[in-house]
C-alpha cells in the first residue's frame, strides 16, 4: 500500500537504558518495540546521538519508528531533530506516551491539545511549536493514585499488570494500523470507545 496519507512516524516516549526498559513511563517505547518485532526493518540510524530512527515496512505500510534518547523530559530535542531531518509535518506524527490519569489499559487518541502535565509531551510541543500534534495516551493509572508519582512511573509494571500491558499494546498497535489505513478520525472513534 506504500505511504499512508495520514501518518509518517510513530514516536514512543520513554527513557533509554536497561534500567528503565519495563517501567510504566516507558510504555511508549514498548509500543515502538512491539511494532518493530512485526515489521521488516529497512534502515536504522541515530541522529546526533539524540534520537533513534527506524524505517520499517509494517502492515503493508512504510513507516518510521522513533525513540528519543534524551530521557523523557527532553524528548522534544530528538523529535525535532527527526522531524527536521525528514521534513514531516507535526500532524504526520503520532506521539505515544504514558498517562497516569487514565486507568491501566485505557487508550485515548487525540489530534491536538495540551500536554496535560506530561513533561515529555510538553517538551515535544515546545520543540515543534504547536499543540496540533496527534498523540496516543496509554493509561498506566491505578486507584488510589500513588502519592509519589515519580517513583510510581519509574517502577516496573508488576507481574499482575503485565497481561493488561500486553493487551493495551495489542490494542495500541491496532490503533496505529487504523490511522495508517483510515485516518485519525476513524481510528479515534475506535480507540476512544
Amino acid at each position: 500500500m506504500g505511504v499512508s496519507p495520514f501518518l509518517r512516524a510513530v514516536v514512543g516516549l520513554g527513557n533509554p537504558g536497561e534500567a528503565y526498559a519495563r517501567t510504566r513511563h516507558n510504555i511508549g517505547f514498548l509500543l515502538v518495540d512491539r511494532i518493530r518485532r512485526e515489521a521488516q526493518v529497512q534502515k536504522k540510524r541515530t541522529l546526533e546521538g539524540v534520537v533513534q530512527v527506524l524505517a520499517v515496512r509494517w502492515a503493508d505500510w512504510d513507516l518510521y519508528l522513533i525513540k528519543p534518547l534524551t530521557y523523557m523530559n527532553l524528548s522534544g530535542l530528538g523529535v525535532r531533530q527527526a522531524q527536521a531531518r525528514y521534513g514531516w509535518k507535526p500532524d504526520e506524527l503520532l506521539i505515544v506516551y504514558d498517562d497516569v490519569d487514565l486507568p491501566l489499559g485505557r487508550l485515548r487518541l487525540r489530534t491536538a491539545g495540551s500536554a496535560g502535565g506530561h513533561k515529555g509531551m510538553a517538551s515535544v510541543l515546545a520543540a515543534l511549536g504547536t499543540d496540533r500534534v496527534p498523540r496516543l495516551r496509554m493509561g498506566i493509572g491505578v486507584n488510589p493514585k500513588p502519592t509519589d508519582l515519580v517513583a510510581f512511573v519509574l517502577a516496573p509494571f508488576t507481574a499482575d499488570e503485565w497481561p493488561v500491558v500486553e493487551e493495551i499494546l495489542d490494542r495500541a498497535a491496532e490503533v496505529v494500523r487504523r490511522i495508517l489505513a483510515e485516518g485519525f478520525q476513524k481510528a479515534m472513534n475506535w480507540a476512544n470507545q
